[in-house]
């Protein structure tokens, strides 16, 4: 009988020890995915070693997003195992077949794991989709109004996609290299939808428009669209009207599997022309329509002295707000003129962008009599007769009173002075010289008072500046913050103005020109894109600030030679 329990301890503790000897596992939540798409890399390790993996085999094939560790401890019959699991989010490099290799940790070796990374197409990768008749039908494509727009002018992309399954969208954006060579402005607030047969599949095909405004001239690729969403697998409706009316309570999120889709727009070219040789307006406006209106207020019984208003408006359509020029208004002889800074609006009619700036002059007359207020004159280019066309203004007259209340200058009267006699000169000549002596010095410690206050304004005028330049700064986070980013953009455009002491900066593309930083120039776009966007999904205002801050701290050379787009301000 002892030799029996002899045996079965021995058993227990060898199996015992066979059970927790020392294991490193690799594991991914999904083997197959789209270029760009994240995935995570499960590493489970059971053991008593307090050492981590080494990643550095990862870093050459993937971004390392995110890294995670969890811990249990098991006691059993006395003994003590641990389980250490470190969840790393991976984003792949490339495309195609891509091995991660074993990993290490401390003398153990881990398994491989091979994934496919699949090229992001304008049709979405779903399994068994070339062998199942049945299978969903995802695509997407984009078509523009033009192939060879003016630099600047707005080209409309219209963007459709076709769904057969109920696709969920997150977010649509565009290329970073497609970032760089336009701007890019939604046009629809919402999505258009129809219902459609293709393939002999019912599916629905989902309308987007957005204006694009290329920034530089020749052959440039088109923005090339990215839809990222994801559908619900094994889903018993086919339309997302349909589960909208069912899911009320989110069951199909609950019961059935999130799978990602992602697809790009194909590659496609435009020739953008640059501004014609024989174009001679004061600035580059290429539209489609552009409508100027003057009136004049306050100016009923008006009396030198008193002020009257100019309310000026410009309507262009065809424009982003960021790319409206500086407009620049003639003085007017014996009326001192003080124009405000212009109200900026945007709207989207009959898909256009439709900038309209309202202007308020405010002038006083120090002259009486007829004055008369200049027409205000804009040349622009018409995109589609192809012609230079101008709008203007009728200049007007108004009468300018005598205002009592303001009394002429008094008449100067020079004192005569009568000749003095020699004897008295002789006099006084020795009283003369005690007050040179008295004058020389009062005028030397006027010298020296005048030194000391110069310094003093110097030592003001320095430090405001450099008190500018962090309230600036405080602006723009302050704005960032308050999600108020029209606020923002302006702040933006007076910190860059201070950043780089140059007044020329009128627009987000000059600032991210002169950064010249490829990441707070997608901040810039996204940004830009938040003011006619409804959602702030596709902006971290967190990431802005931070990305923000470390450029504020960057000292920038001034270069004379990089200038904006040619033309496009005066």
């Amino acid at each position: 009988m002892k030799i029996c329990k002899f045996i079965l301890t021995l058993v227990f503790v060898l199996f015992s020890f066979g059970a927790h000897c020392d294991q490193l596992n690799l594991s991914v939540d999904k083997d197959v995915l789209i270029s760009g798409e994240p995935f995570y890399l499960t590493i489970s390790y059971d053991g008593n070693s307090n050492s981590n993996p080494n990643l550095d085999p990862l870093k050459k094939d993937f971004q390392i997003i995110s890294n995670s560790v969890s811990r249990s401890v098991n006691i059993i019959n006395g003994n003590m195992s641990q389980t250490k699991q470190w969840r790393i989010g991976l984003i792949p490099l490339k495309e195609g077949k891509i091995k991660i290799s074993p990993l290490k940790l401390d003398n153990l070796t881990s398994n491989y794991i091979d994934i496919d990374v699949k090229e992001t197409t304008d049709v979405a990768y779903i399994d068994d989709s070339k062998h199942n008749s049945n299978a969903p039908f995802l695509q997407v494509k984009q078509i523009s109004d033009t192939k060879e727009p003016y630099i600047q002018q707005q080209v409309t992309f219209l963007v459709t996609l076709y769904d057969s399954i109920g696709l969920r969208i997150n977010n649509i954006t565009v290329s970073k290299e497609s970032s760089n060579n336009w701007s890019i402005v939604p046009v629809l607030e919402t999505p258009i939808v129809d219902k459609d047969v293709v393939n002999g599949k019912k599916v629905n095909v989902i309308h987007y428009a957005f204006a694009g405004f290329p920034q530089k001239s020749g052959k440039i690729e088109e923005p090339r669209f990215i839809i990222d969403g994801y559908y619900l697998k094994n889903n018993e409706f086919s339309f997302p009207v349909l589960d909208d009316d069912f899911d009320v309570f989110g069951f199909n999120n609950v019961f059935n599997q999130q799978v990602p889709v992602k697809m790009q727009t194909k590659e496609s070219f435009v020739n953008v022309r640059s501004i014609p040789d024989d174009y001679k307006g004061r600035y580059w406006l290429p539209l489609s329509n552009l409508t100027i209106s003057s009136e004049l207020k306050n100016i009923d019984n008006i009396k030198q002295g008193d002020a009257f208003n100019q309310i000026i408006t410009i309507t262009a359509s065809g424009m982003q707000e960021t790319m409206f020029p500086q407009i620049k208004f003639d003085t007017i002889d014996g009326v001192k003129s003080y124009p405000e800074k212009p109200q900026l609006s945007t709207r989207i009619s009959k898909g256009l962008v439709e900038t309209t700036a309202v202007f308020n002059n405010v002038y006083i007359p120090n002259k009486t009599g007829e004055i008369i207020i200049p027409s205000v004159e804009i040349d622009w280019f018409n995109i589609n007769t192809q012609k230079i066309e101008k709008s203007s203004t009728q200049p007007e007259k108004i009468m300018v009173e005598v205002n009592p209340n303001i009394i002429s200058q008094p008449i100067k009267i020079e004192p005569v002075i009568e000749k003095e006699s020699s004897t008295e000169i002789k006099e006084n000549k020795n009283e003369d010289i005690n007050t040179l002596n008295v004058k020389e010095k009062a005028y030397k410690d006027y010298l020296f008072y005048v030194f000391y206050i110069l310094l003093f304004v110097l030592f003001v005028l320095i430090h405001n500046k450099v008190g500018s330049k962090n309230l600036h700064k405080k602006q723009v986070i302050k704005a960032i913050k308050q999600h108020d980013y029209r606020k923002a953009r302006e702040a933006i455009l007076e910190w860059a103005m201070s950043k780089f002491n140059n007044n020329s900066i009128k627009n987000i593309n000059d600032v991210s020109k002169l950064v010249n930083d490829e990441e707070f120039s997608r901040q810039l776009s996204n940004l830009n894109k938040m003011i006619y966007s409804e959602t702030e999904d596709a902006f971290d205002y967190i990431k802005f600030i931070e990305i923000f801050k470390n450029i504020d701290k960057i000292k920038y050379r001034r270069d004379k030679s990089k200038k904006p787009i040619p033309l496009l301000y005066d």
